[in-house]
This record gives structure tokens, sequence and C-alpha cells, in this order.
């Protein structure tokens, strides 16, 4: 047979294993303490990853909607529902809806060229790439980081489309991971606020007590050598950067000379409200105490984000809308949108207390963790989680992990507790990237148009080898001194 024959036969044969394990891997006796279920609930996963891995995006993930439907988790209309009910689902797609506009009127090429053009940054690559990083993690302390991973996703790959890059090119999976990477330490960086104020509330009731101000310098130092370490590594792999170094900015330069049309001046505005929106929400929203701080709060990002949308369908510029749903449909991305659904929805199944996978995991792990010296220990504790956050949702990894270090320092282990509970947030927040289902932005990063699933995984697993290089020689060498 000729290659096309091949291939096509190569096809089918992933279609069948993607099929087979979905809907026959769960007449496999399940080995205690995983339950039947969770057989059941394992088999799509590993099939929805062979699917995802060698056929497509969109196909497994529905047909996964179907295998999960026969499972004792419900019939196939409570998976559509949990599947498509998700709130950041419906973020994602108001996102991509108000979005759209800024590609197709041009208004995305424009604000890439005016970034790529600053002077100081000229013929430097990577210190454009820092500066990006630097900013969206700026951005991210006040806005909501979903939001903006979406923005810059599309707002860069656009530039590197105009930069010649080409899909599967592997500086493309390396420099979105590093920018959600951003987005996710800058949820990490204050204690009082979001998940370290969630986590650390959780173990204070075991003795687990944070220094916020300790904590606070620790994260700040991480912070900087893990963005400056990542860099260095983007450097040392070779990515392709010089597209970012030799790019001919005289032509941006003149493109910069036209004046933006009355369009593109009313849609930049919209955006540069609309973050304004979400701003003001959420730093008055969270307030207490008043009627006005509890409509903000009841309005949240979501009421933001569908009053703008509404906004730009109703106001027309020269007779054109901002916002042409038809137009912004159009170029939504469907099987992101598809994939997303379903690999939030397995992923948080995987590691719910039903399928024992968790427990299965625990009990074997435990015993060796228990035989550690601190440091090790908290190395290995960094390695299962890492593990773990990039097969199941990596909210429930961290809590079960967390719930691992309490139990541990309650027996009266010698653990540093403050430390092994940040590891776990930190590994567990922003280390995902391995398969779709590890998380929002592993899911976006396999979704990008110039994204191929083998480069996606690639970058995963650069990211696993990066971050315990990090915690080696880093983090935990230091926390050990400030936590």
């Amino acid at each position: 047979m000729d290659a096309a024959s091949n291939k096509k036969v190569s096809y089918w044969v992933h279609i069948v294993i993607t099929v087979l394990l979905m809907f026959c891997f769960r007449f496999i006796p399940a080995p205690a303490p995983i339950t039947p279920y969770g057989m059941q609930i394992l088999g799509i996963f590993v099939g929805l990853v062979w699917g995802w891995s060698f056929c497509d995006l969109a196909w497994p993930s529905i047909l996964a909607m179907i295998a999960l439907g026969l499972t004792e988790y419900g019939i196939t209309s409570d998976v559509f529902a949990a599947s498509f009910g998700q709130a950041n689902l419906i973020v994602m797609v108001l996102s991509f809806l108000m979005f759209a506009p800024l590609t197709q009127s041009g208004l995305s090429e424009w604000l890439g060229m005016k970034l790529i053009t600053i002077k100081f940054m000229r013929g430097k690559p990577l210190l454009i790439i820092a500066v990006i990083y630097l900013g969206t993690f700026i951005l991210c302390i006040f806005v909501n980081a979903l939001v903006v991973g979406i923005f810059l996703m599309q707002l860069f790959v656009g530039i590197f489309k105009q930069l010649g890059y080409q899909k599967g090119d592997r500086f493309i999976p390396m420099f979105l991971a590093g920018l959600f990477m951003c987005t996710g330490l800058a949820n990490l960086l204050l204690p009082f606020k979001g998940m370290p104020l969630m986590v650390f509330g959780t173990v204070a009731p075991q003795g687990i007590v944070l220094d916020n101000n300790r904590y606070l310098l620790f994260a700040v130092m991480a912070i900087i050598v893990l963005v400056l370490l990542y860099i260095l590594f983007i450097k040392l792999l070779r990515c392709n950067i010089a597209p970012l170094k030799d790019a001919d900015f005289s032509g941006y330069e003149k493109k910069l000379e036209t004046p933006l049309t009355k369009y593109q001046r009313a849609l930049l505005n919209s955006i540069i409200l609309f973050v304004a929106g979400i701003v003001f929400v959420g730093v008055f929203g969270s307030a207490r105490g008043s009627a006005f701080a509890q409509f903000l709060n009841n309005v949240g990002i979501y009421g933001v984000m569908a009053l703008f949308v509404a906004a730009m369908i109703i106001i027309k510029i020269e007779g054109k809308a901002l916002l042409d749903l038809k137009s912004a449909a159009s170029a939504m991305q469907w099987d992101f949108i598809f994939l997303y659904a379903m690999a939030m929805l397995i992923s948080s199944l995987l590691t719910d207390t039903s399928t024992g996978i968790a427990a299965f995991v625990i009990r074997y792990v435990t015993p060796i963790m228990s035989s550690m010296g601190v440091y090790w220990f908290l190395m290995f504790l960094a390695l299962i989680t890492l593990l773990l956050t990039n097969v199941g949702n990596n909210i429930v990894v961290i809590f079960t992990m967390v719930s691992v270090v309490a139990m541990m320092v309650t027996q009266g282990l010698p653990i540093n507790g403050p430390l092994a509970v940040s590891i776990v947030l930190w590994t567990g927040l922003v280390t995902g990237y391995l398969l779709p289902a590890a998380s929002v932005s592993a899911a976006m990063i396999f979704g990008c148009e110039l994204t191929t699933s083998k480069g996606a995984m690639l970058q995963g697993v650069i990211m696993m080898v990066w971050w315990l290089i990090a915690l080696a020689v880093f983090i935990i060498p230091v926390g050990m001194l400030l936590l």
C-alpha cells in the first residue's frame, strides 16, 4: 500500500481503539479500591486521550459524552447538561464572540504591530517574550485570568501567523504554556485572595498556619525565578525565535501610519471599557456591607461579559454592528469547545470519591512518602501532584493532596506544613499541560490552530521537567528557609 493508504488504515485502527477503550474497558475487573464505576470513567478517559492524540479533538469528545451516558453517572442528557453548563465554558464562548471582531477587523494585527515595533525590544526576542509575560502577569492580578488568556492567545496567534510561523512549530505551544503559566502565577501571588486563601483556610484547623508576609516574599522571589528560568528554557531548547528577531519592521511601521478606522477605534474603546468594567466589579464587588457591593457581586464577570456582548450587537458604527453574530460564530473554534466541555467534566470525575481512583493512588503513595526525609518528601509530593493534575481536575487534586499533607501533620510527622501545602498549590495550579483534560490552559493549547496534539503533548512533558528542576534547585530550598 502507498503512504496515503497506510495513513487511512492507521486512522481507522486508532478509531477502533478509541471506541473499544471507551465502551469495553469497563469490563476489566476493578482493582480495589477502584470501583466498577471508576473503571468506566477510566476507560472513557484513556479513550479520550487516545482519540485526541491520534485522531481528532471534536468527535472523541462527543463520543465520550455518549459513553458517559451509559455509565452510572447518568443518562446522556445529564452528560450534555453538565458538559455545556459549565460556567467557564460560557465565559469562553462569550470571549470568543467578543474578541472575534478584533481579528476580523484587523485590530488585533494593529495591536500586535504596536507591541513588536517598540524600539527598545527590536531584535531582542527573549526581551519581547519577557515583556509579554510580565504584562500578562500584571494584568491577571486585576482581571479574570481566563478572559485575559483567551484574548492574548488569539492576539499572539495572529501575530505569529503574520511573522511566518506554521502549524506545528515547537515555539508556539512553548510560548503559550509560558503565557498561561503567568496567568496562573498571578492567582498565586496574594495569600489573602483566591486559591491560596481557600487552601490555607482549609488546613488551618490542623495547625498548618501560613505567615502572609513570608509567603508573599517567597511568592515574589519564586515568580521572578520561574519566569526567567522558563525563558531560559526557550533559549536552551532552541525554539524558533528567529521570526521575532529578524522581522522587517519597516512594513509594520508603514501600516501603523494608516490611522484606525472609526469602527476599529470603537472596538478598541469597547475592549478598554470591558477590562475596566471587570476590574471595577472585581474590586468593588468583593467589598462587604453595602447594597451596591452586593449588586456588583451578583452581576459578576458573567454579567459584565453578557452586557458588553449585547451592547456590541446593538451599537452600530457606520451602519455595521460592532459584533456581527453570524460572522463571529463562523470564526468560533468548535472543536475546542467540544474538547473543553468533555475534558473538564471527565477530569472532575476521575478524582471523584465514588470512582476510588484517588484512593487507589493515595493507598500506595502515602507509605512511600512517610519514609522520606523532608526534602525528598516534598519532591515526591510535587511529583505525585504533577502527575495527578495532568489527568484530573487540578482543583480537586490540590485539595486531595493538601488533605494528605494535613493527615500526615496530624500524625506527628515532621513535615514543613506551609511549604508542603504551598508546593501542592503551586504545582497543581500552574503545571497541567500534558493532556487536554489537565486544565483550561491545556485545552486551549491543544485547540490552538497553530499547534498539533503531538507538539502540545511534548510541551506538557517539557513543562513537567522544567517544573521539577525549578522545585529541586530553587522553590524547595528557598521555601525551607522562608516558610
